[in-house]
C-alpha cells in the first residue's frame, strides 16, 4: 500500500517508484443513517510514473447516474427502465478515449446483479436499459475501461427508489 487516509479528498503519495507502474485506488463510503446510497464504492486502476515534480491529475473517471426521480428520490416503475447516465472525467485529467462501459443493476442490494444493455447516445452520454426488478430500491454498478486499460468501477447500494 502506497498510502491511505480516512478523509475524502486529496491523497499525497510520496516516494512512489519512478518507473511506470500500475496502481489501484479504492474509496468506500458507508452511510448507515441514510436510506439511500447507503454504501458507495469506487475502485480505479491506472498506470503512472515519475512526473519530475510536476503535479499531474490522475486519469480517474466516475459514472453519474441520472434517474428521473421525484422529490422522494423515487422513479416511476415501468416494465423496462431507461436509465440515463454520463461518464465524468476528473477535472484537469488527460484521459484516453473510452473502450467500454458496462452497467449492472440489482433490486436486492447486489445479490444478484443483472446486466443492463448500454446504449451510447449522440451527445456522448449513455442509457442503461434493463427489465425493472420487482424491488422498492435499486442498486447500481458500473465499469468503465479506457483505451489505455485504466478502469473505474463504481457501486451504489440503494441508489434510488421505485414507486
Amino acid at each position: 500500500m502506497a498510502g491511505d487516509d480516512t478523509w475524502a479528498g486529496q491523497l499525497l503519495v510520496e516516494n512512489a517508484p519512478a518507473a511506470k507502474a500500475s496502481y489501484r485506488l479504492e474509496m468506500s463510503l458507508q452511510r448507515s443513517l441514510m436510506q439511500l446510497a447507503t454504501r458507495v464504492d469506487h475502485v480505479w486502476t491506472f498506470s503512472s510514473q515519475d512526473t519530475g515534480g510536476d503535479k499531474v491529475v490522475l486519469p480517474l473517471r466516475s459514472v453519474e447516474f441520472r434517474p428521473d426521480v421525484d422529490a422522494n428520490n423515487a422513479v416511476e416503475r415501468k416494465t423496462v427502465t431507461h436509465l440515463p447516465f454520463a461518464v465524468v472525467n476528473q477535472p484537469g485529467a488527460k484521459v484516453p478515449g473510452i473502450r467500454s462501459v458496462a452497467v449492472q443493476v440489482s433490486g436486492d442490494g447486489g445479490n444478484p446483479w443483472q446486466r443492463a444493455i448500454v446504449v451510447r447516445r449522440a451527445d456522448g452520454t449513455y442509457t442503461a436499459v434493463f427489465k425493472t426488478p420487482a424491488a422498492k430500491v435499486m442498486s447500481l454498478r458500473s465499469v468503465v475501461v479506457d483505451r489505455d486499460g485504466n478502469t473505474a468501477t463504481q457501486t451504489v447500494i440503494n441508489a434510488y427508489r421505485n414507486r
